[in-house]
Parts: C-alpha cells; sequence; structure tokens
C-alpha cells in the first residue's frame, strides 16, 4: 500500500516538472522574441521553408539597413541544412549583400517550430554605390588606388562587379602590382596591407593605408617635362630656403643627374631668396619601373633663424636700392657700378676657403648676396649674387657662372643685352686696375682671359636662345 502511494507521489512530482519546464519554455522564448516580432505572429501557424522568400526577406532588411529579422518556420527535417547553405551562399553571390561583414542565425525550437533570428553586421561599404560598382578589371583597380591615394584614405573598401574566372591569388597580385604602378606611391606610402574576398557576383578589396605625414600631396608633386620648366619651378619654390621642393619627371625627359644639376643651378640664381649660400643640399629619390622617378630637395640649414634674419635683411637691403631706370643698357652699368663700389674683397673668407673651412660663420654669412649688399664684403659668389639679385629686382636677363680661371674656383656672371651673351665679372673688377675690362666681355675676351665655367650647370632658355652653351 505505502509503496504504490509513492509511485504516485513520484509520478505526480515528474508531472509538475514537466510542465514547469514547458512553462519556462514558453516564458523564456517570449521573452526573447517579443520585443522583435508581434504576440499573434509567434502564435501564428508556421511556415513552411521557402527559398526565395527567404532570399526576398534578406534582401529587404539590407536595403533598409535592418539589424536583423526573424522567420518561424515549421520544424522539419532538414531544415537547419537548407537554412544554413541558402544563407551561405546569398553571401557570395549576391552583390546586394557585399556591405555585410558578417551575417549570424540563431535557431529556438518549441511545440514543432522553429524561430529563426537573422542578425546583420555590415562593413563600410556605401548601399547606394554598389550599383555603380565597376566591373573587376586591371584599370579600374589602378583608377580606385589613385582616387585613394589622392584622397589619403587609410582605410578604404573598393567593391567590384566579378566577371567570372578571377581568384584571390589574381586579385592579390593585381593589388600589389598597382600599389607599385605610380611612382607618387612610393614617395607617400609608409606601407599598405590588403586582404580580398572574391565572391560570384562580386569582389571586395580591403586596404589598409600608412602615409608619410610629411609629403607633398598627390596633387601638388610638380611634373616637369622640360628641364626648363623644372628650372623655372625651383625659382618659383624656393621662397625661404626652408621649403622641401618636390618635383616628377620620365627618366626619357629629364634624366636624373640632369634634375639635379638644374637643381643646384636654380639655387645659385636665386639669388635674392637664398642670399646666404649653405654647402649640404638633401635629395632623395623615388623610382618605378617605367623610369619615372621623383626627387625631393631641401637645403640643410643649421640655424633656421639666423638664416631666415640675414635672408630678410637683404631683401631690405634691395629694396632701399633705387637706381634710374633708363633702359637696359645704362641699367646694367649702374648695377655693375653699385656693386663695385659697395662691396670690398674679402680675402680672410677666401683664404678660408681654400682650408676648406666651409662651415664658420664668416663663411656662412658671406659667401652669398647678404654679404656683398648688407656686410659690404664678399667673395666672388657673393659679388656675382648681388649683381644677379639686382638684376632681377629690374627685370634684366642674368645669370650665375661657376666655372674656374686659372686652376682657381670662380664666379661671374653672364647677361643678354640686344639677343647678345656678354659677361660681367665684378670680382676681378673691384680687385684691379681696368674695371670695366671686365664688364660686359664677349666669349674671345672670355677664353683668352682663361675662364672656364663648369659644364655641369643649367642654361636657362633665353640665354640658349642666343647662342650661350658650354
Amino acid at each position: 500500500m505505502r509503496e504504490k502511494k509513492s509511485r504516485k507521489k513520484t509520478k505526480r512530482i515528474l508531472t509538475a516538472l514537466i510542465i514547469t519546464g514547458l512553462l519556462v519554455s514558453f516564458i523564456s522564448v517570449g521573452l526573447y522574441f517579443l520585443s522583435s516580432v508581434p504576440v499573434a505572429e509567434l502564435m501564428g501557424d508556421p511556415e513552411a521553408f521557402d527559398r526565395g522568400k527567404l532570399t526576398a526577406d534578406i534582401s529587404r532588411a539590407v536595403a533598409e539597413r535592418k539589424d536583423g529579422f526573424t522567420v518561424l518556420y515549421r520544424d522539419e527535417e532538414g531544415l537547419e541544412e537548407e537554412f544554413s547553405e541558402l544563407l551561405g551562399s546569398l553571401t557570395k553571390s549576391r552583390l546586394e549583400f557585399s556591405g555585410i561583414k558578417r551575417m549570424s542565425w540563431k535557431k529556438v525550437p518549441f511545440m514543432g517550430r522553429a524561430l529563426y533570428d537573422v542578425r546583420l553586421e555590415y562593413g563600410e561599404a556605401d548601399k547606394a554605390d554598389l550599383g555603380n560598382a565597376l566591373e573587376y578589371s586591371k584599370e579600374a583597380v589602378l583608377e580606385q588606388i589613385f582616387h585613394m591615394v589622392l584622397r589619403r584614405e587609410t582605410k578604404k573598401e573598393l567593391v567590384f562587379r566579378n566577371p567570372g574566372g578571377t581568384d584571390e591569388e589574381e586579385v592579390i597580385s593585381l593589388v600589389s602590382s598597382a600599389l607599385k604602378s605610380r611612382v607618387e606611391y612610393r614617395y607617400l606610402i609608409a606601407g599598405c596591407t590588403h586582404s580580398c574576398r572574391v565572391y560570384d557576383d562580386y569582389i571586395v578589396v580591403v586596404l589598409d593605408t600608412e602615409y608619410y605625414p610629411d609629403r607633398a600631396d598627390l596633387e601638388d608633386i610638380f611634373e616637369a617635362k622640360t628641364q626648363e620648366e623644372a628650372y623655372r619651378y625651383f625659382l618659383d619654390r624656393l621662397k625661404t630656403g626652408l621649403e622641401t621642393v618636390v618635383v616628377k619627371a620620365s627618366a626619357a625627359d629629364i634624366k636624373k643627374e640632369d634634375m639635379n644639376t638644374v637643381f643646384v643651378s636654380a639655387y645659385y640664381n636665386d639669388a635674392e631668396d637664398i642670399a646666404v649660400l649653405i654647402n649640404d643640399i638633401n635629395s632623395k629619390t623615388y623610382e618605378d619601373e617605367q623610369g619615372d622617378y621623383i626627387i625631393s630637395y631641401s637645403l640643410n640649414i643649421k640655424d633656421t633663424e639666423t638664416f631666415l634674419r640675414l635672408c630678410g635683411e637683404t631683401r631690405e637691403k634691395l629694396d632701399g636700392i633705387t637706381l634710374p631706370d633708363t633702359g637696359s643698357r645704362d641699367l646694367y652699368a649702374r648695377i655693375f657700378d653699385y656693386v663695385t663700389a659697395n662691396c670690398e674683397y674679402d680675402y680672410f673668407l677666401r683664404d678660408e676657403l681654400l682650408k676648406e673651412k666651409f662651415d664658420s660663420e664668416e663663411a656662412m654669412t658671406s659667401r652669398g648676396s647678404y654679404g656683398a649688399l648688407v656686410k659690404g664684403k664678399s667673395i666672388c659668389s657673393g659679388y656675382a649674387a648681388a649683381f644677379k639679385a639686382l638684376c632681377d629686382r629690374y627685370g634684366l636677363p642674368c645669370m650665375v657662372i661657376t666655372g674656374k680661371i686659372e686652376d682657381t674656383a670662380h664666379v661671374w656672371n653672364a647677361v643678354l643685352l640686344d639677343g647678345i651673351v656678354s659677361y660681367v665679372d665684378c670680382t676681378f673688377a673691384d680687385t684691379g686696375d681696368n674695371p670695366y675690362q671686365f664688364y660686359m666681355m664677349g666669349n674671345m675676351t672670355l677664353r683668352r682671359a682663361g675662364y672656364v665655367p663648369d659644364k655641369d650647370q643649367y642654361i636657362p632658355e633665353e640665354f640658349r636662345k642666343a647662342g650661350l652653351s658650354f
């Protein structure tokens, strides 16, 4: 009797536990889904799995940029496999899903039903632009990477339509090649990691790019086709001497060694802006396989504050010099007279330089136009720079020429009057007995006097047209 009562009691306990479990399940499921779907939908008739309808539901959710949605199915055999297979294939075959970074789903079965909660997480792709995605090709990849670098975008996701027959290895190889295709990228990009995902209908390329912070922007890199273009660009860019000047060219147009010659010539001929000559010029070259190159130039100025002050004093001095403008012929003569009358030769500086003491304060301050115009004391480079600076102020054609006389380094000027090239040497005019012997010298006089110009210096176009050559 007691044993029968014990069995009934145990049965009642088990029944209560089962009912409690069912209630807990209903409550848990209800709480989980109540915020996302109506109760009536949960309690309604479940649907049979329909691939077309589920595809449409996902497309609609993506178009509306929803975080997710829920669907209720009859929990039939094979449902989980069909559901997973369809969602997996959709993310690999439909262009409008390319912006989905991650798609996940959770199944909660109860009472012969299956509730699926589908969650959508989006990447950086702009859904509105996907319909305008370019078809994958070498040209399309090159174009997109160019615009990326132009804007200095660090994290970029590129989406292309897949024409078919493309694998990840091919895409990675093309992107790697594209990043090396322009010399500007070697100049601007410090590092770039990239990966890709290839699907049936589209390709996604993800790039993480780091740029050098102190480099010129892509659109600001000047491309020179001729040495004259480069020369004029250098003269225009050297305003304070502190600039980093960047130029691009093709070796087919200008050889790298010729570009270096052009920059040095521009540096010596920018006599007002670079009033203090600096011996140390920094340059760095970047090249690609096509023969294009970029060179950045800068002056290694140790004391920038003093340099700027001395150049500023030179400008003020030039502002205060007023010469009667009675025509080019008279102006050349007046400038020649002014320089020789207001500067004396610095024999101490000459001896210092002969001892190769280029870094002394005297060498820094006296070799350029500052020495001749402000200090009133210099050597040949200062005389020639002062003459050039004054000619520039009055718009007179003039260039600084470096070379030798009797195997000693020397600097003088060339001028252009009535289409004829003549030469002026203010240094020897000031230190000799017959000043005008060294004014407006012709080619024959120059050669007889032993002047030998350096061959590795650039001759501006107007002088070349007048027949000047070295």
